[in-house]
């Protein structure tokens, strides 16, 4: 797969040509077990971003990954550590509902997909993870894994769900690395050393600080090189109503 592909694969928003895309860089390998609420979220069979379940019948994930908004077109694979799916099992995806207040540069980046059945949750394979609803301190010790790139200039997407743990930051400190109006409360940063942290691929992934989804991973300036990457913050109140109010449409 090329790099041009992937970047296809991936929503893009230039601003004052910088790309601004999201994706493991140095991650490890995952033990299933430990990562039982990841999904791969492939549209037309292709995987093009990650997920999370938040219960048998619901993904949250990324809007940016869902462009096409054809539900016909997308499916999950939950169950498996792969990114061949061969380990786990594809569910159909029923209704597409994106955040309607979704803009350049990935405000709003969220997203819930309903399922056409059940997944069968046995707590070893597949898990839901509970959605944080407080606000999380800088320097707690979080952990994002994906499917995503394993280097910002790589070319494919890594074979197996990878892992890395990375440090949440500021507000203040996340904004010293960017763009002074890119970065909003309803975002959650972590720090992001040279040549470690989430890239290409890993949209939609989640953000996991003490047992609980904190954050929808949405995007990095660019991967593995420095910037602090950053996420959807699920505990945001804007979020935390919004998907209260879509998760059982």
């Amino acid at each position: 797969m090329t790099l041009w592909s992937l970047v296809i694969l991936q929503a893009i928003c230039v601003l004052e040509g910088k790309v601004f895309r999201s994706g493991i860089v140095n991650g490890n390998c995952c033990a299933r077990e430990d990562y039982a609420h990841m999904v791969i979220l492939r549209r037309n069979k292709r995987p093009i971003c990650g997920g999370g379940i938040i219960d048998s019948n619901t993904i949250l994930t990324a809007a940016h990954c869902l462009r096409d908004k054809s539900p016909n077109n997308y499916e999950i694979v939950a169950g498996g550590i792969q990114l061949s799916g061969i380990d786990g099992k594809p569910y159909r995806v029923k209704h597409i509902i994106r955040h309607t207040n979704i803009t350049c540069p990935f405000t709003f980046d969220i997203a819930i997909l309903k399922l056409e059945s059940a997944i069968d949750i046995d707590n070893k394979t597949t898990a839901a993870i509970e959605l944080n609803t407080e606000t999380i301190t800088p320097g707690t010790m979080c952990t994002v894994s994906g499917w995503g790139l394993t280097s910002a200039n790589g070319t494919t997407l890594s074979k197996v769900l990878l892992h890395t743990n990375l440090r949440v930051i500021s507000e203040p400190e996340c904004e010293g690395y960017h763009r002074p109006d890119l970065i909003k409360p309803w975002h959650i940063c972590t720090e992001a050393k040279d040549g470690t942290g989430a890239c290409n691929g890993d949209s939609g992934g989640l953000l996991v600080c003490e047992g609980k989804a904190v954050g929808v991973a949405s995007f990095v300036v660019p991967c593995g090189c420095g910037y602090p990457d950053a996420y959807a913050n699920i505990a945001y109140k804007g979020y935390n109503e919004w998907i209260k109010a879509n998760r059982y449409l």
